[in-house]
């Protein structure tokens, strides 16, 4: 194996170690027979309807993409785009922190059409866009609802994710910056670097696509929204009624926190701070804990579906190959 090739495999293994270390940790810390008992007794009906809601940002997340694709001239079929996306949501599960599935979409569609540039900057600014919804979801929150804020960690995660994310924005479409990135880029005959520079034209390039852009963002912030909600209907199918209010800075935050690869698709992470925030609404560890393990259950069964319909396409073109 080449050093390249071990590295990555303990990093893989450092991020599974994180995540299986959390949980249990946090498993240690609750009554099982109660854990149980909370689970045995959810509310079924609500449970089913924050299922189609958990449902419903995938189909929005992949309306997104298909927008930024299109307007990006890159002709794809949507329903190759599909087979992709489903893809990417099941390797979602495996890879490190909630984006590792975005390699596989690029890794599939440059394979199959030659346009890996432009495939990798559709991704990129489709994830982007999902970052901006969270971002002016997370703002509108903390503004409405400061009064609701009961610990400061909030302000410097929710400040630490706000600059990072505005660095990046500021880098990749100021056209100073633009102009002097890319002829820094120029410099080196190395083809990586000159990749990336033809990636950063197609990124910079989108950013002319008002309504492509506003579109895209206006749907991540719809994506938001049903994640709060969906959070705010799984804590009632346990007969808890929380001020929806905290849901709005919470759900977001937990998100940014999420984005972090540090984990194996977010698990552990996600766990822990649903526990940490949420329990200091007098919460039990063990009503957290089951409203994130269940979410996280909805998701292992959507990228079910979507692992069994993209490995159906990935067989059949297999044969259509030969």
């Amino acid at each position: 194996m080449t050093p390249t090739f071990n590295n990555r495999l303990s990093s893989i293994f450092l991020r599974f170690a994180i995540s299986t270390g959390i949980l249990i940790f946090l498993f240690l810390r609750i009554d099982f027979k109660n854990f149980f008992h909370i689970i045995k007794t959810a509310n079924l009906k609500i449970l089913l309807f924050v299922f189609f809601l958990n449902l419903s940002v995938y189909f929005l997340a992949f309306l997104r993409w298909m927008i930024t694709v299109k307007n990006l001239k890159i002709e794809i079929p949507w329903r190759i785009l599909l087979e992709s996306f489903c893809g990417g949501v099941f390797f979602n599960l495996f890879l490190p922190s909630t984006i590792g599935g975005d390699i596989v979409r690029i890794a599939d569609l440059s394979l199959r059409f030659h346009k890996a540039k432009e495939v990798t900057a559709s991704v990129f600014l489709d994830r982007l866009s999902g970052y901006l919804g969270l971002e002016i979801m997370l703002i509108f929150a903390l503004i409405l609802g400061y009064k609701l804020i009961f610990d400061r960690l909030i302000f410097f995660i929710a400040l630490g994710f706000s600059a990072l994310l505005f660095a990046l924005l500021f880098v990749l479409f100021n056209n100073f910056l633009y102009t002097k990135l890319n002829r820094f880029l120029q410099r080196f005959n190395n083809r990586f670097f000159s990749n990336l520079a033809q990636i950063h034209n197609y990124i910079y390039y989108f950013k002319y696509q008002k309504i492509a852009a506003f579109n895209s963002i206006l749907i991540s912030l719809f994506i938001q929204v049903i994640g709060v909600w969906g959070g705010f209907f799984t804590m009632l199918s346990f007969d808890k009624l929380i001020n929806i209010g905290y849901f709005f800075i919470l759900v977001p935050l937990i998100g940014a926190i999420t984005v972090l690869p540090i984990s194996i698709g977010g698990l552990g992470v996600r766990e822990a701070t649903i526990v940490y925030f949420f329990s200091r609404l007098n919460l039990s560890p063990d009503i957290c804990l089951a409203v994130s393990l269940l979410g996280f259950a909805f998701n292992i069964l959507i990228s079910g579906l979507g692992g069994i319909y993209y490995a159906l396409t990935l067989h059949f073109r297999r044969i259509q190959s030969h």
